[in-house]
């Protein structure tokens, strides 16, 4: 792929015109994001590391959707990584174990993010404490509600991938979450033609420069 690094890496992440509904961009940190406590990241080699935020527009079945990425020197590290992080990475929310899978070693993430609740839960744990009968009771509600958010954990090639997609209702089409998490593959492959399953290393020559 011509261009510089910089232009490669952006080229992982989902675009506006890579949806099929109108979503914007309101945080671009493919370039400059850092995670100074990850370990894991520098002991595998990582690379390059990036995200960008989504909010959903009118007409758009997401509130809002996140974008990470993790490149690593090969497949060998970013699964390495991938599978020592996924306890922490997936923010303690239980697996869907129905959902279909993508890429290698797919974990997915399902819970209801409390969307309408959320901020009053937030204010209340803020003013009464974590512990108060009204924290909890909100906090009981907004785990009684339908799964609305999702937590996509996997890699492709050299690429360790988080993908966050919170729907606008839990009744929305949940087939919409799964294109989204497809559309993801489908760049990585086009950045890294042929890097699955295979240990090539061009890429880690151009970024190491």
């Amino acid at each position: 792929m011509a261009g510089s690094h910089d232009d490669l890496f952006s080229a992982l992440f989902l675009e506006a015109g890579d949806m099929p509904f109108p979503m914007t961009l309101y945080g671009d940190l493919r370039l400059g994001f850092s995670e100074p406590g990850d370990q894991a990241y520098r002991e595998h080699g990582g690379l390059k590391v990036g995200m960008t935020k989504w909010d959903g527009g009118e007409g758009s079945p997401f509130q809002m959707l996140f974008d990470i990425r993790w490149l690593f020197p090969d497949a060998r590290s970013a699964t390495a990584y991938h599978l020592e992080t996924l306890q922490a990475k997936c923010e303690g929310k239980p697996e869907n174990q129905t959902a279909a899978r993508i890429g290698g070693d797919c974990r997915v993430y399902s819970y209801p993010s409390g969307q309408a609740l959320g901020a009053a839960r937030g204010i209340f744990a803020g003013a009464l404490g974590e512990g108060h009968q009204m924290t909890r009771g909100i906090s009981q509600a907004i785990a009684a509600m339908p799964d609305d958010a999702f937590i996509y954990l996997f890699t492709r090639g050299p690429v360790a991938v988080k993908y966050v997609a919170v729907l606008i209702s839990a009744k929305t089409d949940k087939s919409t979450v799964q294109a989204a998490a497809e559309r993801i593959v489908q760049k990585i492959d086009a950045a890294f033609p042929g890097a699955e399953g295979r240990q090539a290393t061009w890429w880690r020559k151009l970024f190491s420069r």
